[in-house]
């Protein structure tokens, strides 16, 4: 017997890894300012940081491949200046020889609201400046990291200016100091180049971010309205064009006719060669903005009438009314205003980052995909997610899927867009979020950055995992883990991306409890992940114990690849009885091992389909066991659609009773999709369990979830729809309660299809035309296989069953029974005792050649064990208690000894 257990690393080793995983290793030493003063200061007393050496090391990820752009020669000095000048204007900053601009765009941003106020918030401390030690403080991995630098900084060889970012103000060094701290995170200086602009605005500022990508005139007035949302919440907002704008949409200064009696054009599109307000630099030629440039977004406003901002416009009586209002752009340089639709046509690229108030709550949880635990995605397909404030309509990199009420907009399991359960999604670590009070809820899974582990070799793009979570709303009395969405639970839906952090944003009520299930794109994928919730009133999240889990192999070989529901032989598949001690929901999946973990993957076939089933034991002489057929009004839960056998088998199969989902049979789905349980009102010994159906067959993997009662056996049954086929296979259970399972001996069970004609149905023994009744060869093989020769005494269980519905007419004459009578050879000719040539003669009595009779009885069907001599030929005859009670039947045989057994009926 088999009981499941928590098959997952102790909890302190768990810790040991995500905290491990998490660390930044230039930040491992945990040096302060005062630590570095004390400790590393040179006879000049000026301190060099030990752990970013102005070398090589600290230029490059790989100093043996520095990139081909990289200037030939760089020194390194000290640089002396004030670390912040409050001008009051628009942060403006150089570049350098490095491709920074994400991370300089977004410092930019930071620097351009607020007065400032986010920048010097990243400023922790300048009291070592004299020592040329300055302390900063960056948002990796959900919590503000210290970071301690030195002023020794890569400059150009042979020239005085520096070779990364500064400031346009000389003397001015934060941008420069800064610039070094992100390094020192990600472990040099070209670890930034190319990078994003979200993700370092999330750094910089411990807020949510998301991308907003945008088309066409149909999304412009959404993103107008939730331009004005995000800036009037005091989201940071930085633009981009990605791709050149066409020549008509871009930013000229002088792009005014110069030729008032010039021929009249054809009109252009809207807004297309409006003229703008300049920028500041003033009309001695025309230029653009460029492409690929980080602009910060600063006010979004509307004038009376809709009047657009270009320069003639500003001559007129409604602009020139609020010329005061825009009079403080006009000082400076750095800022300028253009028309929304010059701006939506340009920047197709909007890059916001979400700052909550100090009123709003938030938590972090670091966790982990470890083990059992990294189960993966649920495998649903997903919708095109969007997420901003409350109204918000706009497409983004994040997800929001909510309507009035709280209920999901995303698709659900069963519905048509539903690709299959994953056997190891509920695996996932799970977190239970309860509110107070009415509050919105924004949920952000961050990955580790794979930046700050300084893997040199491997290209960013492909170091980042694929994330995704479901969001769920459950009653608030379900205190235990989810093991697949339920319809009309699911809250948000976020499909899986490489970003480093999704987010999704919900409106949470304190009616319900909320369980948020973060997975990696791959089940077995491992990583430590950053959990962070936010709300705008009081909140509690606990994480949810693991599931248990029991796992079994097995093969099915010889006679136990018995094939599927449609097949004579199911009834020889490995059978496991399952059972629990309280009511659990249980997650149950069928793996074949050699398809599963192969490298090469064939296109599925629909005849090696796998098959499996949950339904109650068979009740015999010694109690439950195993099941020799089984009828579809018997299946509690199934794992595959029905496949027909070749040649009509499977109606004649369904005809006699035997389980089929064909023709639209209740539990059945359209379309050959797989079925995964078949959810009934205490159906056929099935305690009342229930269900949930998914996608289409597979070759790999099926995956069924049911609702056991306590204290019921139940009977799971694995197979492959095509008998005969030998392959390796593991059964895999998960439930919230300790499971026990147990496998029972393996048995051969063959069952056959019959019926009583009006030709064939001769009752009883006591009735003259009781030979005509049908007629069965049984053969039980001895050790060598061969059916001649002598092999012992084996054991068969003979099981005679009505089709499920049908009543008895007679009280008497509808009474089940059966014989068993030795056959003379293979042909089936009955063998009467005394009669040396092995046949009937004439006037022979065929009731000499019994050897057992079952007794009579009124149900609808009969069971009876015999011992049988090896290599003996037998005929089993099943016969109703009177003569011509017609109908059809099912007769089945099952032994632990090997047997052969086959219908003598023409």
């Amino acid at each position: 017997m088999y009981v499941s257990d928590r098959a997952l690393p102790p909890e302190d080793v768990t810790v040991s890894t995500i905290e491990s995983l998490l660390r930044i290793p230039s930040l491992a030493s945990g040096r302060t300012e005062e630590q570095l003063v004390a400790s590393y200061s040179g006879d000049d007393g000026m301190v060099t940081d030990p752990d970013f050496l102005p070398g090589v090391s600290s230029l490059f990820p790989d100093p043996n491949q520095p990139p081909a752009t990289a200037p030939p020669d760089v020194t390194w000095r000290r640089v002396s200046g004030t670390l912040y000048f409050p001008t009051g204007k628009t942060a403006r900053l150089l570049q350098g020889v490095l491709d920074s601009g994400c991370f300089l765009g977004a410092l930019a941003a930071v620097a351009a609201i607020r007065g400032g106020e986010l920048l010097l918030d990243l400023i922790v401390s300048d009291d070592a400046a004299g020592a040329g030690a300055y302390t900063f403080q960056l948002f990796k991995h959900g919590c503000w990291q210290a970071v301690v630098v030195d002023n020794y900084l890569p400059c150009l060889a042979g020239q005085e200016r520096l070779a990364f970012a500064c400031s346009a103000v000389v003397g001015e060094l934060w941008p420069s100091l800064l610039e070094k701290a992100y390094a020192k995170v990600h472990g040099s200086y070209y670890a930034l180049a190319g990078g994003s602009v979200t993700e370092a605005l999330v750094d910089l500022t411990g807020g949510v971010g998301w991308k907003v990508k945008h088309e066409g005139d149909a999304e412009r007035d959404a993103l107008w309205a939730n331009l004005q949302g995000w800036l009037s919440s005091k989201s940071i907002v930085a633009c981009v064009a990605k791709r050149k704008a066409p020549a008509r949409y871009r930013f000229r200064p002088d792009a005014v006719d110069p030729d008032p009696d010039a021929p009249e054009r054809p009109p252009p599109p809207p807004a297309a060669d409006e003229p703008v307000a300049g920028d500041g630099s003033g009309p001695e030629g025309p230029h653009g903005l460029l492409a690929g440039q980080v602009y910060s977004v600063l006010e979004a406003r509307t004038l009376p009438g809709g009047t657009r901002l270009g320069s003639p416009e500003w001559t007129s009586p409604v602009a020139a009314q609020m010329l005061d209002s825009f009079s403080a752009s006009f000082e400076d340089e750095a800022t300028f205003w253009m028309p929304f639709e010059e701006f939506a046509a340009f920047f197709n690229r909007l890059h916001v980052c979400r700052m909550f108030p100090p009123t709003w709550h938030q938590l972090t949880l670091h966790c982990g995909w470890q083990g059992p635990s990294a189960g993966g995605p649920y495998l649903a397909a997903p919708s095109e997610s969007t997420f901003g404030p409350p109204g918000s309509t706009s497409g983004s990199g994040a997800a929001a899927t909510e309507r009035a009420g709280g209920d999901a907009a995303g698709p659900g399991p069963g519905s048509a867009s539903v690709a299959g359960l994953s056997s190891t999604w509920c695996c996932n670590p799970q977190f239970r979020l309860t509110v107070r009070k009415a509050a919105e809820v924004v949920v952000c899974l961050g990955q580790q950055d794979p930046t700050v582990a300084a893997r040199a070799h491997v290209p960013k793009r492909l170091r980042k995992k694929a994330i995704g979570m479901q969001i769920l709303r459950v009653p608030l009395d379900s205190l235990g883990r989810r093991w697949e969405v339920r319809p009309g639970e699911l809250v948000a839906n976020v499909p899986c991306r490489t970003d480093r952090e999704v987010l999704a944003s919900f409106k949470a009520l304190p009616e319900y409890a909320y369980v948020v299930v973060p997975h990696a794109g791959r089940a077995g994928e491992e990583g430590a992940f950053v959990l962070r919730t936010l709300s705008s009133g009081p909140l509690e999240v606990e994480q949810l114990p693991a599931p248990l889990c029991l796992l079994v192999g097995g093969t099915w070989s010889g006679f136990l690849a018995g094939g599927g529901r449609h097949c004579t032989s199911w009834g020889s598949n490995p059978q496991y009885m399952v059972s629990c001690s309280q009511r659990a929901q249980v997650v149950a999946s069928l793996s074949r091992l050699d398809l599963k973990y192969s490298v090469i993957k064939g296109p599925r076939d629909p005849a090696l389909d796998l098959d499996l089933v949950l339904t109650s034991p068979q009740i015999g002489p010694e109690g439950p066991g195993r099941r020799a057929a089984i009828r579809e009004s018997e299946v509690v839960a199934a794992a595959a659609a029905f496949m027909p056998a070749p040649g009509g088998a499977a109606a004649s199969l369904a005809g006699a009773g035997v389980a089929s989902f064909a023709g639209g049979a209740p539990g059945s789905m359209a379309g050959g999709q797989q079925l995964v349980a078949a959810s009934r009102d205490g159906g056929a010994g099935g305690g009342g369990a229930t269900g949930l159906a998914t996608g289409s067959g597979s070759n790999e993997e099926v995956v069924l979830s049911v609702v056991l009662e306590p204290e019921t056996p139940y009977l799971l049954v694995p197979s492959i729809t095509t008998p005969g086929v030998e392959a390796p296979y593991e059964l895999r259970l998960m439930s919230g309660v300790p499971l026990e399972l147990v496998p029972l001996p393996e048995m051969q069970a063959v069952t056959l299809p019959g019926e009583w004609t009006p030709e064939s149905a001769g009752g009883c023994n006591v009735h003259p035309l009781w030979r005509r009744n049908p007629k069965y060869l049984l053969v039980l093989l001895p050790a060598g296989g061969g059916a001649g020769g002598g092999g012992g005494v084996g054991r068969v269980r003979l099981n005679l069953r009505r089709p499920a519905g049908g009543k008895a007419r007679h009280p008497v004459d509808d009474m089940l029974g059966l014989y068993v009578l030795r056959a003379a050879g293979p042909d089936g000719e009955i063998k009467v005792r005394g009669d040396k040539a092995g046949r009937s003669g004439v006037g022979a009595t065929p009731r000499k050649a019994v050897v057992a009779e079952s007794t009579f009885v009124p149900q609808p069907e009969v069971t009876a064990d015999y011992e049988l001599a090896g290599g003996s030929h037998y005929i089993i005859m099943p016969c109703t208690y009177g003569p011509g009670r017609t109908g059809r039947f099912t007769l089945a045989v099952s032994s632990t000894t090997p047997f052969q057994f086959r219908s003598l009926q023409q």
